[in-house]
């Protein structure tokens, strides 16, 4: 599968401004509630990332796993995760409404880290896996 090319074969001039990686952001600068959501999201996107990191340290620590154990709960849930967003987020909206199909998927998020805090064996971890993953409905 290939576009055409989009531009035509002319060579244009390589300007030193073009190679900021965050020059591209300039055009927000003048729209508040542009520049708002971008941070937000930003920010958004790096707090997702911290469970990531810190489920290897967790799982080593609490349930002595080791880096083939760690790699298999981190694909689980992934999997789990786009099964749920792909599946389940758009019938659950649809019947409860976006409002409430949010503060289902935080109420999930946060009951399955109040568990994952009490299990004491690794098998545990597992099943809450599938109600964190359910808290990809409010995402």
């Amino acid at each position: 599968f290939l576009l055409p090319e989009s531009h035509k074969g002319e060579r244009r001039p390589l300007r030193r401004e073009a190679l900021n990686p965050l020059a591209s952001f300039r055009w927000a600068r003048g729209m508040t509630v542009v520049a708002a959501l971008m941070a937000v999201f930003f920010i958004m996107q790096l707090v997702g990332q911290v469970p990531a990191a810190l489920w290897v340290i967790f799982g080593e620590d609490r349930f002595h796993w080791d880096a083939t154990t760690i790699g298999i709960s981190l694909a689980a849930f992934g999997i789990l995760h786009s099964l749920a967003q792909a599946m389940i987020t758009g019938p659950v909206a649809a019947r409860l409404g976006e409002r409430r199909a949010l503060m289902l998927g935080m109420i999930a998020d946060g009951t399955g880290y109040i568990l994952l805090a009490f299990a004491t064996r690794g098998w545990m971890a597992f099943p809450i896996m599938v109600l964190l993953a359910s808290g990809g409905i409010g995402m």
